[in-house]
């Protein structure tokens, strides 16, 4: 006689696929919950408004203008005292060596000490223009031939760089004439025409 012993063994394999089937749903609830919390803790999962909900949350919201409750506003550091320090004679005489041709004496180095740079400088913004063309009409009847030479020319720039009261503007002109240069070496170059090209380039 045979017995049918199959159906305990298939009832204990029920059993068992339910026992696993609960497991590992209850891991994958474990899972799930833990993948949220992360999201939560890095932010995902919010919308533009600051706001973000997940199973079992609270919605939240915030806004990033900065304004919100516990926000302190931290004042701008107050604006560094500028000293004005006195400038000694070496200073004054480094100071017009580069702002003009140098010092031309002791007196000039002390006035500028006792005024400072910035009254030098407004005084110099306000000097007159000197014309280089005036002084070829100046001098010229002091030759035979009643004509303007290439030496008066030369005369003029030298008269305005050593005594001139505008010798910042002075220095500023040779300093545009190192760039745009002209030479009086070619024939065309008259007197008039380079004393003149140095007047432009005092009024600018």
């Amino acid at each position: 006689m045979q017995y049918e012993t199959s159906a305990p063994a298939d009832a204990a394999g029920v059993e068992t696929q339910a026992t696993d089937a609960d497991t590992s749903g209850a891991q994958a609830l474990a899972l799930g919950a833990a993948a949220a919390a992360l999201l939560a803790a890095c932010g995902g999962g919010s919308d533009s408004a600051g706001t973000a909900a997940g199973p079992g949350s609270t919605a939240g919201s915030g806004t990033g203008t900065g304004t919100g409750s516990g926000t302190t506003t931290t004042p701008p550091p107050p604006a560094p005292t500028l000293v004005t320090i006195p400038a000694t004679l070496r200073d004054a005489a480094r100071f017009l060596s580069q702002a003009s041709f140098g010092p031309r004496s002791t007196d000039e180095l002390e006035a500028l000490r006792r005024g400072g740079f910035d009254a030098w400088l407004q005084q110099q913004f306000g000097a007159s223009v000197e014309s280089h063309v005036a002084y070829l009409e100046k001098y010229r009847v002091e030759n035979d031939e009643n004509r303007a030479t290439e030496e008066m020319s030369y005369e003029a720039i030298w008269q305005q760089w050593l005594w001139s009261d505008g010798v910042l503007r002075s220095r500023v002109s040779w300093a545009l004439l190192q760039i745009f240069v002209i030479s009086n070496i070619a024939p065309d170059i008259r007197p008039h025409a380079m004393s003149s090209y140095m007047d432009m380039l005092n009024r600018n």
